[in-house]
């Protein structure tokens, strides 16, 4: 619908492409929402279930190496 393919929106979601002010409005207009809706959505913090998710799905890519960086840093928040 709005141009990119679905692969492109699935690169766009991850952060893997960077979009201008221009191509977002048209994304955001193109399903049919406004700049100011997507302005105050931004403004949003996320729920703390959608933080969890988000760091295991992190967690869950990070090598042994890396986990044995973080666990520390996690225990000692615990």
């Amino acid at each position: 619908m709005c141009g990119p393919n679905k692969n492109t929106i699935g690169f766009i979601e991850n952060g893997r492409i960077t979009l201008t002010d221009k191509k977002i409005r048209h994304i955001v207009e193109t399903y049919g929402h406004t700049m100011e809706l997507f302005n105050q959505l931004l403004k949003v913090s996320p729920l703390r279930h959608e933080m969890i998710e988000q760091c295991q799905a992190i967690i869950e890519k990070m090598d042994e190496n890396k986990l044995r960086i973080v666990m520390p840093m996690l225990l000692s928040m615990s």
